[in-house]
């Protein structure tokens, strides 16, 4: 704890509390609010519910951003698969391509051998 103007301040998962000596503990709120509790022990367990609270809250943002990474590697997948496809079908018209010249120059050069 570190002492304050008329009191003590404890800070624990970024909540922090001020706790008047001798009388009640106050949570610090957003927005300059503050909820008065009567006791150290009290002050914890408020600071435990909060910490559970925002483990829930980037619990449920965590899932999301899980749920979204593997949507992205489904998306990946896929266009490895068509990067695959397409690379086969390229191969196959380089192929064919290959062919074709082979037969263009094998008929001019009948053609010349004949004339």
């Amino acid at each position: 704890m570190s002492a304050y103007h008329g009191g003590e301040s404890l800070t624990r998962d970024g909540v922090t509390l001020l706790i008047s000596t001798g009388q009640s503990a106050g949570l610090s709120l957003s927005h300059r609010r503050f909820l008065y509790l009567e006791s150290d022990a009290e002050a914890d367990a408020v600071i435990s519910v909060l910490t559970e609270y925002r483990s829930a809250e980037h619990a449920e943002e965590i899932a999301a951003l899980r749920a979204e990474v593997e949507s992205w590697r489904e998306h990946v997948a896929e266009l490895a698969a068509e990067n695959d496809r397409l690379d086969a079908e390229l191969e196959a018209l380089r192929d064919d391509l290959a062919r074709r010249v082979a037969i263009a120059v094998l008929e001019r050069l009948r053609t010349e051998n004949a004339a």
